[in-house]
């Protein structure tokens, strides 16, 4: 007895299964490589970040205006210079968190998000 799967052509229907599944699986791997180029793109047009602070940050501030604002301990040699050393883009401005009983965290005002 034939088999009833077989149609006359020598094809079975099994087969034409697997072709749509393979076409299917094409599709899919298209689809997806379309859409990570995209994504690959993407960060290409992305702008340069814009220079703020955090918002729990005050600034920016220049320099000076940080130690008109949070006057340095006497001790400290060079007020300036150690503030200095977190202006990391070299543009003379910072962002200054105030810290409970008088300390302050500065830290520079470009973002890396």
């Amino acid at each position: 007895m034939r088999n009833p799967r077989r149609q006359v052509y020598g094809r079975t229907k099994v087969n034409e299964g697997r072709g749509h599944l393979m076409r299917t699986r094409l599709l899919a791997v298209a689809v997806l490589a379309l859409v990570s180029v995209g994504t690959l793109v993407a960060p290409a047009g992305a702008k340069t970040p814009t220079r703020g602070c955090p918002t729990a940050f005050i600034g920016p501030l220049t320099i000076k205006e940080v130690l008109k604002a949070f006057p340095p301990p006497p001790n400290l040699p060079d007020p300036e210079s150690a503030i200095a050393a977190f202006d990391s883009n070299g543009d003379g401005t910072v962002c200054v968190l105030p810290l409970p009983n008088g300390p302050i965290n500065v830290i520079d005002n470009v973002s890396n998000a």
